[in-house]
């Protein structure tokens, strides 16, 4: 039998781990799951811009080959998954009086 292909998922919070986890692992259930947790949104935090995301992204998947022994060949697709929190609701929130 041949060794499953690796999909990596970054995701923002443990919770999407949890969320997300049962759901992706049933179905690519013929490949593995590694979640990588960020604790934020990697797009916006860390000084990162447009011309180091994928350097920080690399990072990321390096950390996961290092922690499973994996080797790039190993995996499949990379997949990044972000909320928007609201984004476009510029004027959802109104303060009044009740």
């Amino acid at each position: 039998m041949s060794k499953k292909k690796v999909i990596a998922v970054i995701v923002e919070g443990p919770s999407d781990e949890a969320a997300l986890g049962p759901i992706l692992k049933e179905y690519f259930s013929s490949e593995e799951i590694q979640f990588v947790v960020v604790h934020g949104d990697i797009t916006t935090k860390d000084y990162t811009s447009v011309d180091n995301i994928l350097s920080k992204i690399n990072h990321l998947i390096e950390s996961v080959k290092q922690k499973y022994g994996y080797n790039i060949d190993d995996f499949m697709k990379i997949i990044h998954i972000t909320d928007m929190d609201g984004v476009y609701c510029n004027n959802a929130i109104v303060e009044g009086d009740v």
